[in-house]
């Protein structure tokens, strides 16, 4: 612990030679090692401190791992690699503070690796503030983020400035808006890995549904919304997706995958953030086909007319073309 082949993967990344062994040499170290682990605590004999102990080691072997597979992808420059490895990680528990703030750094190192620089800036500082400061040893996490801000024209003086977090509310009183705020020309990937793009989206009408996973009237809107996803996803002149709003991205695919739902979730904090001073979830968009943020639907209460109305002004918006 951890495996003898980690740190033969990390010298031949170190002296970058014979990189194209170090993915086998990872990956296969990891199904003997959760075989191991997984006997042990279904033993009957192992008491439920154990048991958490085990899934918390193999926790941590994994999230290692994935340091070293992704290190490998940048020095091979594999920025498509990259994705697959966080996807491998939802089993992952990140409620508690060491594997939170490990995913965040990876999730930092990903997205270094594909060139999304800002975003990366401030995944490193989030897993930063989540972590906090260590005493004694190398901080590889900080010299990270320092790096990073320092190529991106950062200075001293602003480097330990720190960053307020937005305040996200919850909603559940539902009301209709015009909407105030126009929607930059965003090109964004889902966890999919497809990405959308509003001007290829032009000509048609657009909804996007705003939300987190910790918001309860986002939870319950959404049966109504995978059903509206459902009906309309066939159709040539209406496009339905969300916009994710998650601190903690691990969430978002384990919510997904428990409640079955199937309409396009994009990571899109930075853009909504950027859109809105304040923010009240969850929130419903409907775009016209010349790209106009048109109406905002802020807040859910249970409606048994929610769908008919949505559907009705989506039609009212396809009227004005």
């Amino acid at each position: 612990m951890p495996p003898m082949e980690f740190g033969i993967a990390e010298a031949y990344i170190k002296y970058r030679i014979r990189l194209d062994r170090v993915p086998s040499l990872v990956q296969g170290s990891n199904p003997s090692m959760s075989k191991v682990y997984g006997q042990n605590a279904a033993d009957d004999r192992t008491d439920n401190q154990g048991r958490t102990m085990m899934r918390d080691s193999l926790d941590s072997i994994q999230l290692q791992a994935a340091h070293i597979l992704l290190d490998c992808y940048a020095a091979t420059k594999q920025p498509q690699k990259a994705r697959e490895v966080l996807a491998r990680l939802t089993s992952i528990d990140t409620s508690k503070s060491p594997q939170n703030w490990e995913m965040q750094s990876l999730r930092a190192q990903a997205a270094e690796i594909e060139g999304r620089k800002l975003d990366a800036l401030m995944l490193y500082r989030t897993a930063l503030d989540t972590r906090g400061p260590i005493s004694g040893g190398d901080d590889e996490l900080s010299a990270s983020f320092q790096r990073l801000w320092k190529e991106m024209g950062g200075t001293n003086e602003g480097l330990g400035l720190p960053v307020a977090k937005k305040k996200i509310a919850e909603s559940t009183e539902s009301r209709w808006e015009r909407s105030k705020s126009s929607l930059p020309l965003f090109s964004l990937k889902d966890f999919d890995g497809k990405t959308w793009s509003l001007t290829r989206l032009g000509g048609k009408a657009l909804l996007i549904n705003v939300w987190a996973t910790w918001c309860g009237p986002c939870v319950a809107e959404h049966p109504e919304f995978q059903t509206l996803y459902d009906k309309l996803k066939t159709r040539t002149d209406v496009t339905v997706l969300s916009f994710n709003v998650d601190e903690d991205l691990g969430k978002v695919a384990p919510y997904m995958a428990k409640n079955r739902y199937t309409f396009p979730v994009i990571p899109a904090a930075d853009l909504v953030n950027g859109m809105k001073p304040s923010l009240a979830i969850p929130q419903n968009w409907l775009v016209n086909p010349e790209g106009k943020l048109e109406w905002e639907e802020i807040g859910y209460s249970p409606d048994p007319k929610w769908q008919e109305r949505m559907i009705a002004k989506i039609e009212e918006l396809l009227k004005k073309r």
